[in-house]
């Protein structure tokens, strides 16, 4: 792990500043390099405004393998109640039914819609939307949102 920018390395994408969508690959998912430059800068948020936790800045993405880790985001206790009744009725944790559908959000492409199907046996699978283009504002307003603390 690295705790600074390596002067002679250039910096990833997404690591100095939000990302653009302007500036990449229309239609594709995020790529490793992406997603580990936007880590470098979460992780040098978090140490600069002095977080409880902040580790150091990753070399490079966990395997795939890697121990989970702890998170928290804020939900509407009503969805929260309802999501923890159903994973309660289907025999599955809320960490499986939160990493499947991050799982999918994450491998769709910037601006697809993540969609559920019933199949047989209660098992839900994931499949990505039809990718449609963000008008300027939207992705604006995703950019400004992104930011720690604001998600």
């Amino acid at each position: 792990m690295a705790d600074a920018q390596d002067p002679a390395t250039p910096p990833l994408p997404g690591e100095l500043a939000p990302l653009d969508p302007a500036t990449r690959p229309y239609g594709a998912p995020v790529s490793d390099a992406e997603a580990l430059g936007v880590a470098r800068r979460h992780a040098r948020l978090q140490a600069a405004h002095g977080r409880k936790g902040a580790g150091a800045v990753p070399d490079e993405l966990p395997a795939p393998e890697a121990r989970v880790a702890m998170a928290a985001w804020r939900l509407a206790p009503r969805v929260l109640a309802r999501a923890r009744a159903k994973a309660e009725l289907e025999g599955v944790t809320m960490t499986q039914v939160i990493t499947d559908a991050l799982s999918a959000y994450a491998s769709s492409s910037p601006g697809a819609q993540v969609q559920y199907r019933a199949l047989t046996g209660g098992v839900h699978a994931t499949a990505s939307g039809p990718v449609t283009r963000l008008p300027d504002v939207t992705r604006r307003a995703r950019a400004d949102a992104s930011e720690i603390g604001r998600d």
